[in-house]
């Protein structure tokens, strides 16, 4: 398939599942993006099984890395300020700054799903 004209370096809030995991491969095989993705999701534990958001992700960095892309992803609690903090470092360390931003989970306030994408140079204005 031929590839986008689409941001190369995009953050995903909400990566694991559904509008979140789709941008984050349409970004990375459409657009040739590298890609930081932020989930919520549990490993697996003694008798239990992990999360399917966490099996989601694991697959997707594998590919990813099989396939030369940069795929990173931070796990926790996006609204944290520690979360926070570590994807900004992780940015500015690796990346130098991002061209796009997708939101895809849910607020703690509503616990509604809500899902934003964001270009950097729209952010500014």
């Amino acid at each position: 398939l031929p590839k986008c004209n689409g941001p190369k370096k995009v953050l995903v809030i909400g990566a694991s599942t559904g509008y979140g995991l789709a941008s984050r491969i349409a970004s990375t095989y459409g657009c040739d993006a590298a890609t930081v993705g932020v989930i919520f999701d549990k490993p697996a534990s003694g008798s239990r099984t992990a999360t399917a958001g966490w099996y989601n992700t694991a697959a997707f960095e594998e590919f990813a890395a099989k396939d030369g892309y940069y795929a990173k992803t931070i796990n926790g609690d996006a609204f944290s300020a520690e979360i926070k903090k570590q994807a900004i470092d992780l940015i500015k360390q690796e990346l130098g700054q991002i061209d796009c931003v997708v939101q895809s989970c849910c607020t703690k306030t509503y616990n509604v799903r809500r899902n934003h994408l964001y270009f950097c140079s729209e952010m500014h204005r």
